[in-house]
């Protein structure tokens, strides 16, 4: 299970990616994954790659952790 905190840092480190990925829009949600609350990266593209992975990884002092990544298919916002 992800913290909010380790959910933003796996955010911040990996924007770069997300942005390749296609995505225009990313958030730290709480989510319900096997039946327990946890947080996750959640990002909106128009179009999700096939090859798009369900985690991202962070570093926490000596330990690797796995943050839920959820991508989402939603068009971009345009102002009118």
């Amino acid at each position: 299970m992800a913290t909010e905190k380790q959910a933003n840092l796996a955010r911040e480190k990996h924007a770069d990616y997300l942005d390749k990925l296609g995505a225009h829009t990313v958030a730290v949600n709480e989510i319900t994954q096997n039946k327990k609350k946890t947080f996750a990266v959640v990002a909106y593209a128009e179009k999700v790659p096939d090859n798009a992975p369900d985690h991202l990884e962070i570093e926490q002092g000596n330990k690797t952790m796995n943050v839920p990544l959820v991508l989402n298919v939603a068009k971009k916002f345009k102002l009118e």
